[in-house]
């Protein structure tokens, strides 16, 4: 599954489309999942999230038959999610995006290859979707840096280059 796969022509809407498939055969166990789309609340407004054939026809192939039967599933994130940050590799500024489940502090390190502590922030944000801006005047190389983000007893890691 990449970008190719999703159509985003409507999502001024609030509508995409998803198409996939496979030249070759896929077994699964019935405890596997093919793929997963996942969706971060923005805001506190109420939201729905359903499948249809508005766009694209709503269907799946199974052992050649044919169905319009796609279940979705949903499962709320509790504690702290963090997405890579983008765009990376990065020059001038990139953006972190995360989200929590309660309101609170998030604390936010850069660290170099050796552990090194090059930037600490920390700040309140509310529960759901949230933003940290990194600007290239922050760091004091360019080269590979680890970040992480901590909030609520958890703790992500993730990598991201600087290019000069």
């Amino acid at each position: 599954m990449t970008d190719d796969n999703i159509g985003t022509n409507f999502s001024d809407r609030g509508m995409i489309t998803l198409s996939w498939s496979s030249s070759q055969e896929v077994t699964l166990d019935e405890s596997e999942v093919l793929f997963e789309l996942i969706f971060a609340k923005k805001g506190s407004g109420d939201y729905k999230l359903s499948i249809s054939s508005d766009i694209t026809s709503t269907e799946a192939y199974f052992n050649d038959d044919v169905t319009d039967k796609i279940e979705l599933s949903f499962k709320t994130i509790a504690g702290l999610a963090v997405s890579q940050n983008e765009p990376n590799p990065w020059k001038d500024r990139t953006n972190i995006n995360f989200t929590i489940s309660d309101n609170g502090y998030v604390g936010f390190n850069v660290m170099d290859l050796s552990g090194k502590l090059i930037l600490s922030k920390s700040n309140y944000f509310n529960a759901g979707s949230n933003q940290i801006n990194l600007e290239r005047s922050e760091l004091p190389n360019a080269g590979l840096y680890f970040y992480e983000i901590y909030s609520q007893g958890q703790k992500v890691t993730k990598k991201m280059i600087i290019l000069d």
